[in-house]
């Protein structure tokens, strides 16, 4: 384990690319987590996950340039709609067409002029989403919820959660999503 945190550290520092098969890419995960942000940015940059990905949609009514990311990862907004300060969950959707549709509007309304709204595509690891992604989907414990309603959260990695279940799923959130997955801003 210390000789594979060698290896992709150096070839993080010397930028040469990394390919991680994927019997190995729960080993990578799991340094990957012990690793500072920087370093994290560092190697997810340089390395191609050779395992399944998965399609990931955000929607964003406002740009907030220079808050929406920290330490090379996006985080939710905290204190409200539009405030960022890094960290609350950040939501994102396996729909495209849910992604669209909290971009361009509030509670089914139009936003209106003045809005730099985006719809942000990501292609995630799904060993990553899985370690990492928590949906309100199917199946889970029952939470308490917003005022008091029950709600239902299950890790993705749970295993009745299967890669077809994603594409499916309206709301997938993560503490923090690396700008390394990020594929295309769509205006």
């Amino acid at each position: 384990s210390s000789s594979i945190n060698s290896i992709i550290k150096r070839a993080a520092n010397k930028k040469i690319p990394v390919i991680v098969e994927p019997a190995a890419e729960e080993k990578v995960m799991g340094l990957l987590d012990l690793m500072n942000p920087k370093q994290q940015s560092k190697v997810l940059k340089n390395t191609k996950f050779g395992g399944e990905t998965v399609t990931l949609y955000r929607g964003i009514k406002d740009w907030h340039k220079g808050k929406m990311v920290k330490d090379k990862n996006f985080v939710g907004p905290t204190g409200g709609v539009g405030v960022y300060e890094g960290s609350s969950r950040l939501f994102t959707s396996g729909r495209r067409s849910f992604g669209e549709n909290y971009a361009t509007s509030s509670w089914g309304y139009p936003l209106g002029r003045g809005h730099s709204s985006r719809l942000l595509e990501f292609e995630v690891p799904l060993a990553w989403a899985k370690r990492h992604g928590v949906t309100d989907h199917w199946y889970g414990k029952v939470i308490s919820g917003h005022k008091g309603r029950p709600q239902t959260y299950t890790k993705l990695s749970d295993p009745f959660v299967r890669k077809s279940d994603i594409p499916k799923m309206n709301e997938i959130s993560f503490e923090k999503l690396p700008t390394a997955f990020l594929k295309k801003v769509h205006k």
